[in-house]
């Protein structure tokens, strides 16, 4: 049946990723390591640039970080993924624009002698098993170990939304993990989730968070820009929560029940012109059979075959 999002990553994650609460869900959630432990996440900066190239800003999209860990600087450098095939070539990309970042750091600051460490992360929500190598390294063919030094190497921390396990998700508990969720859904499966997502929602305490979500999901079926004119979101309750994914749920099923008619019109048509094709076919045979034309010469013609014409 297909996933139940169509996929807006383009201005739907880089408009949830604008909001801090979501980086903090991001990393502390889903980035295991020791270091995201000790990160000031009251000290969260977004840096508002881009490095992403001309030729690919309708594939993927970049949110940037200033990160303050044990009073010193560090850059996340998001990078969202938004063409539904993998790209063997991301970690060349990456290494790309990492440089690029540097070269900017550089040109703002000439003196230093050591810049801040820039960790790199790729989410990706497409639907294909993501099969790219994550570290440039990994591209190049070595062929001596006295090479191996002087080859770059630069890896990135990859997010597959469509590896994380449905359940897992659910038991995470915050509002990114429920977007992952629905995300990894089909479109019969929300409502079976609803309750639990609506709960997950409504004791959201970010405010900022729960409008961000509601935003992004009410675009699930309205094509409408993402904005945040959302009112009474601080004192919306479980109640109001569960009418809102009811109501959209039904907008799904509607919308799936209109594309099935569309596409049942769409399959009549293109019917109604090969039966006209063919009749038309048929007509040419007869004129050309009562005509004398050799059966072979109209078979050639019509596309015909013999049996068919003989009958005529």
């Amino acid at each position: 049946m297909g996933n139940l999002v169509n996929h807006i990553h383009d201005s739907g994650y880089k408009y949830l990723f604008s909001h801090s609460g979501f980086v903090k869900q991001l990393l502390e959630n889903f980035i295991d390591m020791q270091w995201v432990k000790e990160i000031d996440f009251s000290k969260l900066e977004k840096v508002n640039t881009s490095f992403i190239r001309k030729n690919y800003k309708n594939k993927e999209s970049d949110v940037i970080y200033k990160l303050s860990y044990k009073n010193k600087t560090a850059y996340l450098y998001l990078l969202i993924e938004f063409q539904s095939r993998v790209d063997k070539t991301m970690a060349l990309r990456i290494q790309s624009y990492v440089n690029d970042f540097y070269e900017d750091l550089i040109k703002k600051d000439t003196q230093k002698e050591k810049y801040p460490v820039i960790f790199p992360v790729v989410i990706y929500n497409g639907d294909k098993k993501w099969d790219a190598v994550d570290n440039i390294v990994d591209m190049i063919e070595i062929f001596s170990d006295e090479l191996r030094p002087y080859i770059p190497s630069l890896k990135y921390f990859k997010i597959i939304i469509n590896e994380f396990d449905k359940k897992a998700l659910l038991k995470i508990r915050n509002t990114l993990a429920s977007i992952f969720l629905i995300e990894n859904l089909k479109e019969d499966e929300l409502e079976k989730y609803s309750r639990e997502l609506a709960n997950i929602v409504a004791e959201e305490i970010d405010i900022n968070i729960k409008n961000a979500f509601i935003n992004w999901f009410l675009r699930l079926v309205d094509d409408d820009r993402i904005n945040n004119s959302t009112n009474n979101v601080k004192s919306i309750t479980h109640e109001e929560v569960k009418t809102m994914f009811s109501t959209t749920l039904e907008k799904i099923k509607i919308k799936e029940r209109n594309e099935g008619k569309l596409e049942g019109l769409e399959k009549g048509i293109e019917k109604g012109i090969k039966k006209g094709i063919e009749k038309g076919k048929i007509e040419a045979a007869k004129g050309m059979k009562k005509e004398g034309f050799n059966f072979d010469v109209i078979s050639r013609i019509t596309g015909l075959r013999m049996e068919e014409i003989e009958k005529l």
